[in-house]
């Protein structure tokens, strides 16, 4: 995806698109769980129990230590929240030249490039969509027509055996052969299943994360979930923010 404007950078990291990973579906799983309980216990079950949503995701693009909320004056007297570099807090400019960033500038910039992903999630969820239509779905019909296949030559095992044309040392041979492939193919029958299960759960997930980006809503603790299912990290430069996310890839996006 190329730079237009202000929309995001995305780079992909070492992943295809059209994989479901396991993480991508305890991500899914996660955030419906997240919907299920939100009426009663909104993110109290939550181990990020934070009411900063960004607390512990934000890392110096200079140092590479965390962020640190505080509360800062600006030249007008207006105290202003704002997020810098711990290191730098701790010691000064001459271990960390970083700037401190406002937190509305950060909440603003992450939206900004959440907004723009929904051509990233489209490209996921038509390449999953693909496999599993082709590939997985032409698989899976091949696996129940050998399952198929096997039932009728143990049923004609079973007919020849009755009829005496089988000895019975050849006839256990061949039922412990079948059964071992029929145990194969089931396995892999289950396996193409929890692959199309995934997949839906995932669609889901990226529906909903999709809905509650574009909600209009202010950033605020329920986001703290959204964003760690997410994002693994977020890198903060002096004019940009890199997030990168659990499902692959790194959005770019310069401050708004």
């Amino acid at each position: 995806m190329k730079n237009t404007g202000q929309s995001p950078m995305y780079y992909a990291e070492n992943t295809h698109p059209a994989i479901i990973t396991q993480e991508m579906f305890d991500m899914a799983q996660a955030e419906m769980q997240r919907r299920r309980d939100e009426k009663d216990t909104a993110v109290g079950t939550s181990r990020y129990t934070s009411k900063y949503p960004l607390s512990g995701l934000l890392v110096c693009g200079t140092c590479g230590h965390r962020l640190r909320r505080h509360v800062r004056t600006v030249g007008s007297g207006k105290r202003v929240a704002a997020w810098g570099c711990t290191n730098r807090i701790s010691n000064g400019r001459a271990v960390c030249d970083s700037h401190h960033i406002n937190e509305d500038v950060l909440e603003r910039t992450i939206r900004a490039a959440f907004d723009g992903m929904d051509d990233v999630l489209d490209v996921i969820e038509e390449s999953c969509a693909e496999v599993l239509e082709v590939d997985n779905h032409a698989e899976m019909e091949h696996v129940q027509q050998d399952i198929i296949t096997i039932q009728e030559a143990v049923l004609a095992l079973h007919k020849a055996q009755q009829q005496g044309a089988v000895s019975e040392m050849d006839y256990e041979i061949k039922i412990a052969s079948y059964s071992q492939q029929m145990d194969e193919l089931q396995e892999r029958q289950r396996e193409l299943k929890a692959t199309a299960g995934r997949f839906a759960e995932v669609k889901y997930w990226m529906d909903t994360f999709k809905e509650h980006v574009h909600s209009g809503e202010k950033m605020d603790i329920s986001d703290a979930v959204v964003l760690r299912q997410l994002t693994g990290r977020i890198v903060v430069y002096d004019d940009r923010l890199e997030i990168h996310l659990r499902i692959g890839g790194t959005l770019e996006q310069k401050y708004l």
